[in-house]
């Protein structure tokens, strides 16, 4: 009896599963069109990366801050992968400092010949500029600096990177061998790191003719406030004093601000009254002029600002040459239009010192032979004797007013052995030192006013540089 009931079970299993259906099978068309095509191959999943880690031998550590940055050296871009089982290192200078770190050196060549054909990199067809380096990882075997540059201490290694263009993240996988026969394998997934352009950079961008160039950074800036209107030049090249802006790029801007105001101003949009002026040198040493102000400024884009520390410019220009300029400088502080300073030769620039700011100025023509210039720090001093203690003054022959220094220059030379120029009172002639000169950039007897720039030059080198825009009284 219970032979039967098992052979009965048996065989209604066995008809239960010969009956099952199977799966059916989807008939190809024998002629396809485009409403009943041959279906496509599905299609290969994308490799993915599920967590960062880094693999020596049998031991596993999670790398917690990966991240990569491209750093250009002349015209090799490298992308510079750093991985760190250490959390929140958000920097390079963080991630060096751990001691505790993967890096990764691959030029953009080779790493976008392998992301674009979708190939592995062979490590050890890399050259010396393409490097590995593995820091201080506290794992078993690798508690040392580990250099596994393609020289040094591998055997064997493969590369695959794979480009995220929505996100920018970079996926990495790696596999390396060492010549002892150690495996090295990590795997992650890394944001681009942009470093912020430190302050200290001070530079001039622009576009000329359609190409980019980086010029000089800022030699100094000078601000002047004149009935509430200040003046800020900001020049590239050197510039002993205020006399010799014509000779240097230079961009100057006027608002009416007090000197060391913050301000940002769109040049394109505001309604206060300014103006920008540019004094630049092509490439080729031709000059050139520009203005812009309140009401010229169609096909100007842009701002020029100050925040209390640094000043910048930001213009895109609509003309035929200069097309985009770009400067930013750190702001210590500003030199005064009138200034006599001091020239320190250093081993790579000239440091400028100030010893005073002209503040009056009296000319002396009494003497039928000698006249004399007293410039004083002191403010509204008007009388030759109240210049009795005067900083700086020049004597010069009385012939050379009408001839030489009423025309704009007045150098110190043998037909003028009498001119002598006396600095907080030590008087210096032509033998003394390596040569000076003085000028009147403008002179109006009627109105009062006068331009004076003076220069005195030491025999061991550097010198003295004065300059004074302003008041001044004669004295016949």
């Amino acid at each position: 009896m219970n032979f039967f009931r098992y052979l009965m079970v048996a065989l209604v299993a066995t008809l239960f599963v010969a009956c099952e259906p199977d799966t059916p099978i989807e008939p190809q068309p024998d002629n396809p069109t485009p409403e009943n095509p041959v279906p496509d191959d599905p299609e290969p999943e994308e490799p993915t990366i599920v967590e960062n880690f880094v693999k020596v031998g049998e031991r596993k550590t999670m790398l917690k801050s990966c991240f990569y940055t491209i750093n250009n050296v002349g015209d090799v871009a490298q992308y510079i992968f750093l991985m760190s089982p250490k959390e929140d290192l958000s920097s390079m200078e963080e991630m060096l400092e751990s001691n505790q770190y993967l890096f990764l050196s691959i030029d953009d060549d080779t790493l976008y010949q392998a992301i674009g054909n979708n190939v592995e990199i062979d490590v050890m067809a890399l050259d010396a500029t393409n490097e590995f380096y593995i820091f201080d990882l506290v794992l078993p075997k690798v508690n040392r600096i580990t250099d596994m540059a393609a020289e040094h201490g591998v055997a064997a290694g493969t590369l695959r990177f794979k480009e995220d263009f929505a996100t920018g993240d970079m996926l990495l996988w790696a596999e390396y061998t060492t010549e002892g026969g150690e495996s090295i394998a990590f795997e992650a997934v890394m944001p681009q790191l942009i470093p912020e352009a430190p302050k200290v950079d001070d530079y001039l961008k622009f576009e000329w003719g359609g190409e980019k160039f980086f010029d000089m950074t800022p030699n100094s800036v000078f601000a002047d406030n004149d009935e509430g209107v200040t003046t800020y030049t900001i020049c590239y090249t050197k510039c002993k004093t205020y006399a010799y802006i014509d000779d240097t790029i230079n961009i100057e801007f006027k608002v009416g601000r007090p000197v060391g105001e913050s301000f940002d101003i769109d040049l394109a949009t505001t309604e206060e009254e300014f103006s920008f002026k540019l004094l630049f040198f092509d490439p080729m040493g031709n000059e050139y002029k520009y203005l812009i102000d309140s009401d010229n400024r169609e096909g100007v884009e842009g701002h020029f600002s100050f925040d209390g520390e640094a000043m910048s410019c930001a213009l895109a220009i609509d003309c035929e040459e200069l097309q985009v300029l770009e400067t930013y400088c750190a702001v210590e502080a500003f030199r005064t239009k009138n200034e006599c300073v001091e020239i320190v030769p250093d081993t790579f620039e000239d440091r400028y010192v100030e010893l005073f700011t002209p503040a009056s100025v009296v000319l002396d023509n009494r003497d039928a032979t000698t006249y004399y210039i007293y410039v004083s720090s002191k403010e509204g001093v008007t009388t030759v004797e109240g210049m009795a203690d005067a900083e700086y003054v020049v004597a010069y022959p009385a012939e050379g007013w009408a001839d030489r220094l009423m025309k704009g220059n007045f150098v110190a030379g043998s037909s003028h052995p009498t001119m002598t120029i006396t600095l907080d009172g030590k008087q210096y002639a032509k033998s003394d030192c390596g040569g000076f000169n003085c000028q009147f950039k403008a002179y109006d007897a009627d109105r009062g006013v006068i331009k004076l720039n003076s220069n005195l030059y030491y025999s061991e080198g550097g010198g003295v540089a004065l300059y004074y825009d302003g008041a001044f009284t004669l004295v016949e």
